[in-house]
């Protein structure tokens, strides 16, 4: 979808194409038939559990891995702008999922929301 400011230039939706990456790549990923075979191969794997990421783990995901601002940040990992930098500051801890989704990032698993 694209939008015409007052300049009329061509502005791209980037939500939007990050929707339609995001879908791709599940469709890719294949569809769950059988969960109980599914718990069983995950379980096999023993994944790591995420590591408890420090304020400045965060800081340096964010600008050094990622190259982003915080509010753009906050928006891939869907909290508000306030709830980054609380996390940055050390007010708050995120979530395990958070977590999660930092050892993704840092194992470059989600290049795809930096396009």
């Amino acid at each position: 979808m694209k939008t015409k400011n007052k300049n009329k230039k061509t502005i791209e939706n980037k939500p939007l194409s990050l929707s339609k990456s995001l879908r791709a790549t599940i469709e890719d990923m294949g569809q769950v038939l059988d969960v109980k075979e599914t718990l069983r191969k995950f379980d096999a794997l023993q994944f790591e559990r995420p590591k408890v990421y420090t304020r400045d783990d965060i800081v340096n995901l964010r600008k050094k891995k990622m190259h982003m601002s915080q509010a753009v940040f906050a928006n891939v990992c869907n909290a508000k702008l306030s709830t980054v930098q609380k996390w940055e500051r050390g007010i708050t801890r995120p979530t395990p999922p958070v977590y999660r989704l930092f050892q993704l990032i840092e194992h470059s698993a989600l290049d795809l929301v930096k396009a």
